[in-house]
Order: C-alpha cells, then sequence, then structure tokens
C-alpha cells in the first residue's frame, strides 16, 4: 500500500494552480456581472490552456478598469504601486490590484479607513505579518499611532495575547525602522 503523501498543496503543479485560481476569479466576475452588481464584470479570456493542463484561460484580462481603479487605491493609502508584491509575482500582484483593491477596496460603504480598521484587526487577529505594511501606511489614511495601539490591544480578547504581543512588536519595529518587511 502507497504511503499517503504529507500535503496535497506541495504537489499542486503552480501553471495549473494560477489558471484554477484565475477560472474561479472569472466566473466570480460573470456572477457579480449576473447579479448586477458590476454591469461589465464579465472578463475577457485571452490564452488558452498549455498543452496537457486542461481546458481553462492561460490569462484573464478585467478590461473593466479594475486595475486602474485598484491602483488609484493603492496610491491613496500610500501604498504607491506596490511594487513589492510585484517584485514576488507579476500574477499575484494583478490579483491583487484587480480583485483586492480594484473590486473588494473600491466599493461603496466604508471609506478606506475604515477598511484599513478592519484589515489591520483581522491581519492581527490570524497573525498575518503582512500587517506590518498596514501599519507602516494607516497614516496616509488619517489613523494615528494611538489608534494602530488601540487596535492592537482590542484584538487581545479576540484573537488571544500572543496574537496582540506579536503585532505590538512588529508594530514597534515598523515604528523605529519604518520599514514593512514580511
Amino acid at each position: 500500500m502507497e504511503k499517503p503523501k504529507p500535503s496535497a498543496a506541495r504537489d499542486i503543479d503552480t501553471a495549473n494552480d494560477r489558471r484554477s485560481l484565475l477560472r474561479g476569479l472569472a466566473a466570480g466576475g460573470a456572477a457579480l456581472a449576473g447579479a448586477g452588481i458590476a454591469a461589465n464584470a464579465q472578463p475577457a479570456v485571452k490564452g488558452a490552456a498549455a498543452p496537457g493542463v486542461g481546458e481553462g484561460p492561460a490569462a484573464v484580462d478585467f478590461s473593466d478598469g479594475r486595475m486602474e481603479i485598484g491602483l488609484k487605491v493603492m496610491q491613496q493609502m500610500g501604498w504607491g504601486t506596490n511594487e513589492g508584491i510585484r517584485a514576488l509575482d507579476e500574477d499575484l500582484w494583478r490579483i491583487t490590484t484587480e480583485i483586492n483593491f480594484g473590486t473588494i477596496w473600491s466599493r461603496p460603504g466604508l471609506s478606506l479607513r475604515d477598511r484599513e480598521i478592519i484589515c489591520m484587526t483581522t491581519l492581527i487577529t490570524i497573525g498575518a505579518p503582512g500587517v506590518a505594511m498596514h501599519f507602516k501606511n494607516a497614516h496616509a489614511l488619517g489613523i494615528t499611532d494611538e489608534e494602530i495601539e488601540e487596535i492592537i490591544i482590542q484584538t487581545i480578547p479576540y484573537a488571544g495575547f500572543p496574537r496582540a504581543l506579536s503585532a505590538m512588536a512588529l508594530f514597534r519595529k515598523v515604528q523605529q525602522t519604518g520599514e514593512a518587511k514580511l
């Protein structure tokens, strides 16, 4: 009998995984369009799957202005064009810009400041080191150091002392160095 593999996620082909993710995002865009949330949310699919990989798009291009909107939101947040993620992976940068910032962060109903507070709280709660980037740039949205400290303290009953302590240490490091390294 063959021994089970420790993690199926480790065996996923990266290119195939990206294509699956992009197909899912395209389907989500189509669902939004069908629900009337955005009249032109239907993505244009370009390319074809690599030979032997299966059916599906090799790239998805949302030609409805999400990239421009996402870039504008990131500028307002003090992130510039988020070149750190772009240097890490172009596809991840595009998804982050178009979907996260161009679709979710740009929705009406909450200010960017409110969204930033929610985001920092969530990232602290799950222990994500990426919260450092939010700590570094929160001032662009009018969030003070005192408010960040209170946000961290407010997470104690929900996320626990270890998460809050880690977040406060990371916040102090960002304050001292001005860097938000992952």
